[in-house]
């Protein structure tokens, strides 16, 4: 038997353990096609570009990653702000042809700014648009508008932000065969670290966007302990992964970054 024949849908997974209410299919038009993935090759070392940052982390997972977890609370659990919740397996939805090219210049872009590196390269357009609109969402003024410039962000053109959970939506799959077998997991991860300075700083409202359109989790840290905001991100990247194929195996990973 075929196994498309034998896939079917399971829906309403929670991306996060503390889930609350799903929001609501709408309904399915057609698919659009937009790049996921962007690979460069040239006779060189493999680098894989993951977007991560102090502020927000994307990870793409394309197979089963199902992991169980033991019942101890873990340093995201104690830091958590909130707790968004995803519902996978909705319909696919149509994406405007504004936002799609919004991310292909983003992608063209990207490609032009690399070239002559003499390095291989493989990053996702999606996950750095959606790192940039969630700082766009952050600031107002000049800074947006620059942000808003550079990355294409023109809600009188097409609303990033319902466009965006539209292709997150896309993009979130659980799905299992007649034997309960998970076939495939697909599912795309936001969060970010908000140092403890300024977290009195976060206005709520900012908050409820990143959960409500990017189901992005946030999390209390201490930007001065390094090894402890560099546990939460390894305690973050290895539970959206399962640690696949040793993402974590570097001993103290992302370290340039967070000094940033």
């Amino acid at each position: 038997m075929r196994l498309e024949r034998r896939i079917k849908k399971f829906g309403n997974e929670m991306i996060s353990k503390y889930a609350k209410n799903p929001y609501p299919v709408k309904e399915t038009k057609k698919k659009t096609r937009i790049p996921l993935w962007v690979i460069i090759t040239v006779p060189s070392t493999l680098l894989v570009i993951f977007t991560i940052s102090a502020i927000s982390i994307h990870l793409l997972s394309g197979k089963s990653l199902i992991n169980t977890k033991d019942s101890s609370i873990t340093m995201l659990e104690k830091n958590a702000i909130n707790h968004p919740s995803k519902v996978f397996n909705l319909d696919q939805e149509s994406l405007s042809e504004q936002y799609v090219d919004a991310i292909n210049n983003i992608a063209n872009d990207l490609v032009s700014e690399s070239q002559g590196l003499n390095k291989n390269l493989v990053f996702s357009p999606i996950s750095i648009a959606d790192s940039m609109f969630m700082f766009y969402d952050a600031t107002t003024g000049e800074t947006q508008k620059e942000i808003g410039d550079a990355f294409y962000i023109n809600d009188s053109s097409y609303n990033h932000l319902s466009e965006t959970k539209t292709l997150i939506n896309n993009i979130s799959l659980n799905l299992f065969d007649n034997d309960q077998n998970n076939v495939l997991y697909s599912n795309v991860s936001h969060a970010i670290f908000v140092n403890d300075e300024f977290e009195t700083n976060i206005k709520q409202q900012y908050i409820d966007l990143l959960s409500n359109y990017y189901y992005s989790e946030a999390f209390r840290c201490d930007f001065n302990e390094t090894e402890t905001i560099e546990q939460m991100i390894k305690e973050y990247i290895g539970e959206k992964t399962n640690n696949h194929r040793g993402l974590l195996n570097t001993k103290k990973p992302h370290k340039h970054v967070i000094r940033k």
